[in-house]
C-alpha cells in the first residue's frame, strides 16, 4: 500500500511540475509557435542539402521554354541499391523540346525501359519540389503544370478493375485533361489485352496527345507504335541498346531509331528449348518478323559503325599529332638546311675570293716575266694540289656515304641499298633469290646480289622519313579496301591483286575485299592460290550471302 501511495504521489508531483512549467511559458506561446515553424523550415532545408550531398546532386537549370535536357541523370533509389551492391548505375541522357516532344521507348525486357521512364518522372518531381537532382551540371528542366503517370499495375478487386481497365481509365483521363503544360509518362502503353486491339487504341491515344501538344514519354513492344514514331519528324524513337554478342542489355538509351524486343534471343539466353523457339519463329507473322530482324540488323550495323568511327577518330587524332610533329621537324630541317646552305655559300665566296687573289698575283707575276718557267711550273703544281685535295675530299665523302656492313646477313627487316649506293629501303619479305624491298612508299622486287646491308648512319634522313610517313598517311586515306577485278583475264588480275595486297600491307589494313564475281570459278581459285602462298595472309573466306557470297573474297592479315 505504501509503494502504491508513493507511486501516485510521484505522478502528482510530475503533473505539478509540468503544470508549473506550462503556466510559466504560456505567456510566450506565440513566440514558441513561430520558432517551431522557423526551426521546421531550417530542418527541412538542412535535410535537402544533406540528401543532395549524399547522392552527389546538382542544381538544374530551370528554363522557360518547353524543353528539357538530362545529362547523365540517375534514378536516386536505384543509386542507393547499387551502392549497397558496390555497383555503378548506367546514367540516362535525354533531350526533348517542342520539335520532339513525344518519346516512344522500345527494346528488350529487363533492358531499362521502365527505369528510364521513372528516372525522367522522378527527376522532374524532385526539381519541382525544390530538390537538387542526381545529374551532371548543365542539366536543364522546365516546369509542368500537370504530371500524369501510369506505371505499374493498378488492378482493383474492390472497384472491379482489371489491369487493362485501369490503363484505359488512366488514358481517358490523360486525353481529357492533358494540355501543352502537361508531362505524360506511360509504361507499356496499350498492354494488357489483345495486341492488335491494344496497339490500335494506344496509337489513337498517342494521336490525341500529339494534337494537344503535350509532352509524353512511353514504353512499348508494339510494332505499330514504333512505326508511328518513325513516320513523324517531331516524335522520337528511343531504343534500349542490347549486346547481340553476349545477349545481354546495356541499359543505355539511344534516340533516333526503334529497338527490338529480342524475345527469341532472350529465350535462347535463359536456355529455352531450341525447337520451341524455332517453332515460334515460324508461327510469327512474316512482316512483323522481317521488321524485327531489320531493327536487329540496323542496331548491330550501327554498333559496328560506331566502333569503327571511334577507332578511326583515335587513329585520325594520332595521325594529326604525328603530322604536327613531322611538320615541326620539317620546318627545323628546312631552317637547318638554309643555314648550312648560307654557310656553304659564305665559305665558297671566301674561297673564291682567295683563289681569285692568288690567280691575279700569278697573272701579275707572269706578265712581269712571261719567260719564267719556274713560275709556270709552280702554278701547275698548285692547281694539281688543289685538284688532289678536292678529289680526296670527294673520296672521303663517298666512303662515308657508301659504307657497308660486311659482318651480317640480309634478313626480313634489314636496311639495304643498291650496289651503286642509290636508295635505302627495308626488306619486307625474302623469296628464294629475291627480296621485296620498301623504298619510301614504293615496294619492288629485287635480286639479292643487287643489294647490300647498310649502316644505321646511311638510313633515310629525318626529312626523308617525314616525307615517307606523310606519303603513307596520304596514301592510306586514299586507298580503297576493295578491289574489283571482274572481267579481267587471270594474267591481268593476279598482278593487280598482288599489288593491291602489297599496298594493303604497307598501309597496315587488317582486312580487304576482292570482288572477282562467281563465273566459272577459275579466277577465284587462282586468287586463293596466290593468297595461300602469301605469308602475311592469315585467313580468307567468302562474304556473307546477303552481301555477295562466294563472288567476294574477304582477306584478313596476320
Amino acid at each position: 500500500n505504501d509503494l502504491m501511495e508513493w507511486y501516485h504521489e510521484e505522478k502528482r508531483e510530475i503533473a505539478k511540475i509540468l503544470k508549473t512549467l506550462t503556466i510559466t511559458i504560456r505567456p510566450h506561446i506565440d513566440y514558441i509557435s513561430q520558432f517551431q515553424k522557423i526551426i521546421s523550415i531550417y530542418d527541412f532545408i538542412s535535410a535537402k542539402a544533406y540528401y543532395a550531398n549524399h547522392i552527389d546532386a546538382t542544381s538544374p537549370i530551370i528554363n522557360k521554354e518547353k524543353s528539357f535536357s538530362i545529362i547523365n541523370g540517375i534514378h536516386p533509389v536505384l543509386l542507393e541499391i547499387q551502392r549497397a551492391r558496390n555497383k555503378t548505375v548506367v546514367p540516362l541522357n535525354l533531350n526533348m523540346d517542342e520539335e520532339s516532344r513525344i518519346l516512344v521507348i522500345s527494346g528488350p525486357n529487363a533492358g531499362g525501359k521502365s527505369v528510364s521512364l521513372k528516372t525522367v518522372g522522378l527527376l522532374q518531381l524532385m526539381m519541382q519540389c525544390g530538390l537538387h537532382i542526381p545529374a551532371d551540371e548543365g542539366t536543364s528542366l522546365t516546369v509542368f503544370r500537370q504530371l500524369f503517370v501510369d506505371i505499374g499495375d493498378e488492378q482493383s478487386l474492390e472497384n472491379d478493375l482489371s489491369t487493362y481497365s485501369s490503363r484505359l481509365t488512366n488514358m481517358k483521363h490523360f486525353v481529357r485533361f492533358g494540355d501543352a503544360k502537361t508531362l505524360i509518362l506511360m509504361d507499356e502503353v496499350g498492354a494488357g489485352t489483345d495486341p492488335v486491339f491494344g496497339g490500335a487504341i494506344a496509337e489513337a491515344v498517342l494521336n490525341h496527345i500529339y494534337k494537344k501538344r503535350s509532352f509524353a514519354a512511353m514504353t512499348t513492344h508494339f510494332s505499330n507504335l514504333k512505326a508511328w514514331a518513325s513516320e513523324r519528324d517531331d516524335v522520337l524513337n528511343g531504343a534500349m541498346l542490347f549486346d547481340y554478342a553476349t545477349l545481354s542489355p546495356k541499359y543505355v538509351m539511344e534516340t533516333g531509331k526503334p529497338g527490338s524486343s529480342y524475345a527469341f534471343e532472350l529465350a535462347q539466353k535463359i536456355g529455352f528449348q531450341k525447337e520451341i523457339v524455332e517453332e515460334a519463329k515460324t508461327l510469327m507473322d512474316q512482316g512483323v518478323r522481317d521488321f524485327d530482324e531489320l531493327i536487329n540488323e540496323l542496331q548491330v550495323q550501327k554498333q559496328q559503325v560506331q566502333e569503327e568511327e571511334s577507332s578511326l577518330q583515335k587513329k585520325q587524332k594520332k595521325y594529326e599529332q604525328q603530322f604536327e610533329e613531322y611538320t615541326k621537324k620539317k620546318e627545323k630541317l628546312v631552317a637547318h638546311r638554309d643555314k648550312l646552305k648560307q654557310e656553304y655559300q659564305e665559305k665558297a665566296t671566301t674561297a673564291l675570293e682567295n683563289l681569285n687573289k692568288k690567280f691575279e698575283n700569278i697573272i701579275k707575276a707572269w706578265k712581269e716575266d712571261q719567260n719564267n718557267k719556274a713560275l709556270i711550273k709552280r702554278f701547275k703544281e698548285e692547281m694539281e694540289l688543289e685538284k688532289a685535295t678536292l678529289k680526296k675530299a670527294q673520296e672521303h665523302l663517298k666512303t662515308q656515304k657508301h659504307a657497308r656492313v660486311n659482318n651480317g646477313t640480309i634478313i626480313e627487316g634489314s636496311m639495304v641499298k643498291f650496289l651503286d649506293g642509290k636508295g635505302v629501303g627495308r626488306v619486307l619479305e625474302l623469296r628464294k633469290n629475291n627480296a621485296i624491298v620498301e623504298f619510301g612508299n614504293l615496294k619492288t622486287k629485287v635480286k639479292l646480289n643487287e643489294i647490300v646491308l647498310v649502316n644505321e648512319e646511311t638510313k633515310k634522313s629525318p626529312e626523308q622519313n617525314f616525307t615517307q610517313k606523310l606519303n603513307m598517311i596520304t596514301g592510306k586515306s586514299q586507298f580503297e579496301s576493295t578491289i574489283d577485278i571482274r572481267g579481267m583475264r587471270m594474267e591481268e588480275a593476279l598482278p593487280e591483286v598482288e599489288r593491291f595486297i602489297d599496298q594493303a600491307l604497307m598501309y597496315n589494313f587488317d582486312q580487304v575485299k576482292i570482288l572477282h564475281g562467281k563465273g566459272t570459278g577459275v579466277l577465284k581459285k587462282s586468287i586463293r592460290r596466290l593468297l595461300k602462298q602469301t605469308k602475311a595472309v592469315s585467313t580468307y573466306k567468302d562474304e556473307l550471302p546477303e552481301f555477295g557470297g562466294d563472288g567476294i573474297t574477304i582477306v584478313e592479315f596476320s
